[in-house]
């Protein structure tokens, strides 16, 4: 059957669970940047929050979109699809500095009660300081990317939609890791000299 050019704008998945969710992040996010508005306007300004808002966007057009109705049968389709999942709505999510707007979003007991036991764990510290370093972040798009391309393991679980779905969830769990480094969003630190984020991008699609 032809897929006409109309289709390609018009059919539209809209999945409940991730748009709900995504809605709900959103909600909360923006609580937290008015909240953070009133004490520092300077640190968090309006382009961020349009930012944050805009990567929201992306994720839910990437998987609601024609991209997601014909990336299994338009080849096209789905790399746009993983060039919106991995390039696209992960920097504008970073960009967003979206660690502590999304903690003041959060109703004050899950901070006091869930954040406060996370923020004193010398173990949360540890993973802290690993998932920040350049070669983590690296090793950790890089072995994703491989290990999704061996055809064997790929060919069994990609034309399932389970499959594809959590395909989807890895990429979008290791490209933030790969753009805050480079992002550095309010509070990170840079830990690491200037002129290595020149190789780091050059080999990070290796």
């Amino acid at each position: 059957m032809e897929t006409s050019w109309l289709s390609f704008i018009t059919d539209w998945d809209i999945p409940p669970a991730v748009t709900g969710a995504l809605v709900i992040v959103g909600f909360i996010y923006m609580r937290g940047w008015l909240a953070l508005r009133r004490t520092r306007p300077n640190q968090i300004p309006k382009w961020r929050l349009f930012s944050f808002l805009a990567g929201l966007f992306a994720i839910f057009a990437a998987v609601s979109s024609p991209l997601d109705t014909y990336s299994e049968t338009l080849l096209f389709m789905h790399m746009a699809q993983h060039f919106v999942l991995i390039s696209v709505a992960p920097p504008l999510i970073v960009l967003g500095c979206p660690f502590v707007p999304m903690l003041r979003g959060l109703p004050s007991p899950i901070v006091c009660r869930i954040g406060g036991a996370l923020f004193r764990s010398s173990i949360v510290h540890s993973f802290q300081g690993l998932f920040s370093r350049l070669p983590f972040a690296w090793l950790a798009m890089n072995l994703t990317y491989i290990g999704w391309h061996i055809p064997k393991p790929t060919n069994s679980l990609c034309p399932r939609k389970t499959g594809t779905n959590f395909e989807h969830f890895c990429f979008f769990r290791d490209e933030p890791h790969l753009w805050w480094p480079i992002a550095q969003p309010w509070p990170a630190r840079r830990r690491f000299n200037s002129w290595m984020i020149i190789p780091y991008l050059l080999t990070s699609d290796l």
